[in-house]
């Protein structure tokens, strides 16, 4: 992959006595989508909050050469504003854009994720991946050159999942970095070029995905992928449209 976007080399976080992330050294650059995955309580939010800068690591070094964007699992829409109001207010106050260019902005963006017939809605009314493509929109207006999402598809069925991976499938293809916490290996199967486990704060496999998934090496990994496909031993992946299935 041309174009590096995040470099960290040996970070590590600790908040009280707990060490949530040990020695992490991760990469993301342009065009790449990366899966974070691990069991609960691996480190994997705060991997990346750190790589979208959010958090800063007590030890170890992160750089960035380009902009971030963070779509939280919480994803903080704001209830009493519409559609296009939530994408349209950070650009106002963020870029300081004036209230017509950046609603004019933000329809485009809605337009780009295939929901801009949403644009009068309010999130009470919206489904949970309608809800996610919004919150992804927001992230989109302010034009960043790595987009960070967390837990994208929790609690989302197989269909509202397919559509969020359509949309990272897509950011990739435009050229952006994508790193994407989940504990779906379906949707990371799908999406990612490379993998990245976290067991207890620390790196304990990484490698392309169909090799990684397919075959893991390490106790950790292969305990998540038992866990996904009960009485597997590994995912069987079939290659298809650049990205990877799941069988």
């Amino acid at each position: 992959m041309n174009g590096l976007l995040i470099r960290a080399a040996g970070a590590g976080k600790t908040y009280g006595s707990r060490e949530v992330l040990r020695n992490a050294s991760v990469s993301l650059s342009r065009g790449e989508v990366l899966g974070i995955i691990g069991s609960s309580g691996s480190g994997k939010t705060t991997l990346l909050k750190i790589l979208a800068g959010v958090e800063k690591p007590d030890c170890g070094d992160v750089a960035h050469f380009g902009t971030r964007g963070l779509v939280f699992q919480e994803l903080n829409l704001w209830p009493h504003l519409t559609v296009k109001e939530n994408v349209a207010l950070p650009l106002v106050k963020a870029l300081k854009l004036g209230r017509a260019v950046a609603e004019g902005k933000a329809r485009k963006v809605l337009e780009e994720l295939a929901i801009s017939h949403l644009a009068g809605a309010f999130p009470q009314s919206l489904s949970g991946g309608e809800a996610q493509r919004v919150a992804i929109a927001r992230v989109l207006a302010l034009e960043p050159d790595a987009v960070l999402l967390d837990e994208a598809t929790s609690a989302l069925s197989q269909e509202l999942s397919a559509q969020v991976a359509e949309t990272v499938l897509k950011l990739a293809a435009s050229g952006k970095g994508v790193a994407i916490v989940s504990h779906d290996l379906n949707l990371i199967a799908q999406v990612a070029h490379r993998v990245i486990v976290l067991d207890e704060g620390s790196i304990a496999e990484e490698g392309r995905v169909h090799d990684l998934l397919g075959k893991p090496s390490s106790e950790a990994a292969k305990r998540l992928v038992m866990e996904s496909l009960p009485g597997s031993a590994c995912f069987k992946l079939v290659r298809s449209n650049a990205s990877y299935v799941a069988r």
